[in-house]
């Protein structure tokens, strides 16, 4: 995709962002649980957006504990559906032992580089 075509596909594209941590109290979780909980809130997710654009590990902090995490980021496509998907991080977030779930509804942009004819500016 061109990068034309990108900047008018995120033109006021509206997106949501979910992050999990994988530890329960300041323990980690079983792998199987773990790969489990990913699997289910990324199925939570594509019903709710109808497309992921990003899934990925990190390392995060949760209350000063440091935890493996997972974050996905898509577009909203359909607003009615967003409590939804609350309800079902909620209900996620109960099962599989979780204090809370992060989600952020929001309006992305493509923020363009300089292009070599512009004066760069350092801060």
């Amino acid at each position: 995709m061109d990068t034309r075509s990108m900047r008018e596909r995120m033109d006021k594209v509206k997106t949501v962002t979910v992050t999990i941590g994988r530890n329960i109290g300041t323990s980690p979780m079983l792998p199987e649980l773990w790969y489990e909980f990913i699997s289910k809130v990324r199925q939570a997710f594509t019903d709710a957006t109808s497309e992921v654009w990003t899934v990925a590990p990190y390392k995060g902090l949760w209350q000063e504990n440091p935890e493996e995490a997972c974050v996905f980021y898509g577009p909203v496509r359909h607003e009615e559906f967003i409590p939804a998907l609350r309800t079902t991080l909620a209900n996620l977030a109960t099962y599989y032992h979780q204090d809370a779930i992060g989600m952020s509804v929001g309006e992305s942009e493509l923020v363009e580089s300089w292009q070599t004819d512009k004066e760069l500016i350092t801060t």
